[in-house]
């Protein structure tokens, strides 16, 4: 009798916007963050990552790249909880620095999410910022 094989997860992907800047991007360098190819939350630093990012591409102005999250934090629970049930929440920036026409992505961090306009709190959009609230206000109650 053979063994039931392992559901295989298909690949989400999403694009990282790089910031806005006055020249033209020739380069996206990688080579730094591939080292450590963290997901942060809104770009801070000194909280843990929240995930990474895997098979990464280069586009004209951004990254197109797979995220995945860890269970260690709240927010990282968030994300996974949104990756699987409202996916199209997410948004995505780059961080790091322009070099000339060069820029050195140094990370990829999630965005919070708004409420698109005119949208009531009950659809599932609503539900899941409520969602981010809720570990928001968890996350406090820990801390204190």
């Amino acid at each position: 009798m053979s063994k039931p094989k392992p559901k295989v997860r298909t690949p989400i992907y999403f694009e990282a916007l790089l910031p806005e800047h006055t020249k033209p991007v020739l380069i996206i360098d990688t080579k730094r963050f591939e080292m450590n190819p963290v997901i942060l939350w809104k770009h801070d630093w000194i909280e843990w990552p929240v995930g990474i990012a895997s098979n990464m591409k280069k586009a004209e102005r951004s990254i197109i790249f797979s995220p995945g999250f860890h269970y260690q934090s709240y927010l990282a629970k968030w994300c996974n909880a949104v990756l699987t049930h409202a996916p199209i929440l997410f948004q995505f920036g780059c961080g790091g620095t322009f070099k000339g026409q060069t820029f050195e992505l140094a990370e990829i961090s999630v965005l919070e999410p708004d409420l698109p306009a005119g949208e009531p709190e009950s659809t599932l959009a609503g539900k899941t910022i409520q969602l981010l609230q809720n570990f928001k206000t968890l996350q406090n109650d820990r801390v204190e």
